[in-house]
């Protein structure tokens, strides 16, 4: 028996490839966030109807300011990369989480899952499953996005940046990259993932509930049972918080 939690709308139960001995009990999950890009042209479009021009100029401004002081690049890992890099990469945006957080005297969820991230991201890129972007300012990396990649849908996993260039809006600056990306490359959904956040909020036009899978044995009346219980302490537990 096990759970799976946090199962998107656009994946379907088909892909979670159970095994004919296997069977699952649904159930609605936590709120998604979503960014729906199909009624909009572009990045610059999509941000204006979310948020507004006046928001929008001040993300231009602070793009501005940050550019005037060096050179801004946006690297995209997405189909070849040397193990090497990688590991340096992933080992640069493990530091500037933690950093980060830290100073909020938070834990950052990923941290928890770190090693999954670690061996699985690399084998995912080559296959362009999912991509690794790096904004750099000179030399210095500034900015770093996980995102992972599904039928037309950006899955925008991890967003982390330098706590020394914060002033500048850069996580703001991060998604409007992501953003682009996504509109370059003919995606039509992001997926901003779960926690019911103030800047997920006024970003997504589109919020659909996850729903999580409790997997059992079939014919096996023990198993059965107890996925029923987990499944009415899960669907306890979503009513409890008001999800």
């Amino acid at each position: 028996m096990a759970a799976l939690l946090f199962i998107p709308h656009y994946i379907p139960d088909t892909h979670l490839a159970l095994k004919p001995s296997y069977k699952a009990l649904y159930l609605p999950y936590h709120h998604g966030f979503y960014m729906d890009l199909s009624p909009y042209p572009d990045a610059e479009g999509y941000l204006r109807s979310q948020i507004g021009g006046r928001n929008l100029k001040q993300m231009r401004r602070l793009r501005r300011r940050l550019s005037e002081l060096g050179e801004l690049r946006l690297n995209v890992y997405h189909g070849e990369m040397e193990s090497h890099t990688c590991t340096q990469l992933m080992n640069t945006m493990k530091s500037m989480i933690s950093e980060r957080f830290e100073q909020l005297g938070l834990e950052h969820t990923a941290l928890q899952r770190w090693t999954e991230y670690e061996s699985g991201i690399l084998p995912m890129i080559k296959l362009r499953r999912a991509s690794l972007m790096v904004l750099t300012l000179d030399s210095s990396i500034i900015g770093m996005g996980l995102n992972y990649h599904f039928n037309g849908v950006l899955d925008s996993a991890i967003t982390t940046f330098s706590r020394g260039y914060e002033k500048y809006g850069i996580g703001q600056l991060m998604l409007w990259e992501k953003l682009k990306w996504a509109y370059a490359n003919q995606l039509s959904l992001m997926d901003l993932r779960w926690g019911d956040l103030t800047h997920k909020r006024k970003l997504s036009n589109l919020i659909i509930r996850y729903r999580a899978a409790v997997v059992y044995r079939k014919n096996a009346p023990i198993p059965f049972i107890l996925a029923l219980g987990l499944w009415l302490a899960l669907r306890l537990k979503v009513r409890l918080k008001g999800h």
